[in-house]
């Protein structure tokens, strides 16, 4: 298995996760100071003479990178790619990695992806196209919606917002990969670290839920709970059943028990969805035309140099 972490967030989790698990990690983005400092392999995306370059222009000098990207996983069976969807890098290489590595039949390709606040008004579109095509060419995809917890927990701190958030992928990174995990949308909830209670978590993650989707809608869900040796087993069987009752399918809730070191609570819940979520109106024009009846869907979108000779006519 190899982790691959793309742009700063991507690049910070994977590392951290790729020691979790004892497992290779490639990093690649297109700022160095994203590679520095880690023991892992990376991928430097030049951009030259840029400054500031859109998300078509990093994903055109990525695409020159394709046969290094290849050659980088072409020996591991596993692929999971973490990126971050609010940021440039994330939207236009995290594509680019999926359709790769899908290329090869033997390979499962497990996605996670942050995606943006409301307010980041100029990010939201390109992260609703880059999560379409990242969930076209995944196996799997585990979505971490930012808008969602900061609007739960208004008074949240975007440094906050980001802490939670990254801790919450490394942990969810370590646990589901002994896991199944259903091969659709899968949405990551999670409670904030300062809730008392498991009932608390609990409410804080089927407040992220309601903010994403209707749980009418929830195929299948699993309940990580973390915690020191204390937590009454009592508490644990009356939040699964109080899921149970939501979700309205026994079958549907698993729970997955993990000792942690400390003994601070925490509970997180991957829900898997088969219906539409918020993040598909993030693309409206998706909302009206089919995928089948885009013209170049295939063909991602990007921004390369072309050099014309323009001859004096004079």
């Amino acid at each position: 298995m190899v982790i691959v972490g793309i742009g700063d967030v991507g690049t910070k989790i994977a590392a951290v996760s790729s020691k979790n698990l004892a497992c290779e990690c490639l990093l690649i983005s297109n700022e160095k100071k994203d590679l520095e400092d880690q023991n892992c392999n990376s991928i430097f995306i030049n951009s030259y003479s840029w400054i500031n370059p859109s998300s078509y222009k990093i994903r055109s000098f990525g695409q020159s990178l394709e046969s290094k990207i290849k050659s980088s996983i072409d020996r591991y069976s596993t692929v999971v790619l973490i990126t971050n969807l609010a940021d440039r890098c994330g939207t236009a290489i995290a594509p680019i990695i999926s359709k790769i590595s899908r290329q090869y039949p033997s390979k499962t390709v497990i996605s996670f992806a942050i995606m943006p606040f409301r307010f980041e008004k100029d990010r939201i579109f390109q992260a609703g196209i880059s999560l379409k095509r990242l969930r076209q060419s995944s196996d799997a995809i585990i979505v971490f919606d930012n808008d969602a917890l900061l609007e739960n927990n208004p008074d949240l701190s975007l440094e906050e917002c980001h802490k939670i958030a990254n801790v919450t992928l490394c942990e969810v990174i370590s646990l589901v990969s002994s896991n199944y995990i259903e091969q659709d949308m899968n949405l990551l909830c999670t409670g904030r670290k300062d809730s008392r209670s498991a009932e608390s978590h609990i409410t804080d993650c089927l407040a992220m839920l309601y903010g994403n989707t209707d749980p009418n809608t929830v195929n299948r869900a699993t309940l990580y709970v973390m915690s020191g040796t204390q937590l009454p087993i009592g508490t644990i069987n009356s939040v699964v059943n109080t899921l149970q009752r939501i979700f309205k399918d026994e079958e549907a809730v698993e729970i997955s028990l993990s000792v942690a070191s400390s003994q601070d609570l925490k509970v997180h819940l991957l829900v898997s969805v088969k219906e539409k979520t918020r993040f598909d109106k993030y693309d409206p024009l998706g909302e009206i035309i089919p995928q089948e009846k885009t013209l170049d869907w295939e063909e991602m979108d990007s921004s390369p140099d072309i050099e014309i000779t323009i001859p004096n006519i004079e």
